[in-house]
């Protein structure tokens, strides 16, 4: 599979700018539990009502970045 896995909920919907708040369990060796700002395309979550969404997705490092590139299912 690509990238990593994430459990999280969202606490913030996406901006315009294509950032996405996320409050996340720690994803071992990478992150500590806590909150992250983490790019997304803009069909990944579609707002208005994303806020306080639990899920399970996929990310990865792109270009120095961090990005969200799946949120299939709620946790």
């Amino acid at each position: 599979l690509q990238g990593f896995s994430i459990r999280g909920k969202i606490i913030a919907p996406p901006t315009a700018a294509g950032t996405l708040r996320v409050a996340h369990y720690e994803v071992t060796g990478i992150f500590d539990e806590g909150q992250r700002d983490f790019v997304v395309a803009p069909d990944v979550v579609t707002p208005p009502n994303v806020t306080g969404r639990e899920f399970l997705g996929r990310f990865e490092r792109r270009a120095g970045t961090w990005v969200l590139f799946s949120v299939p299912s709620a946790a």
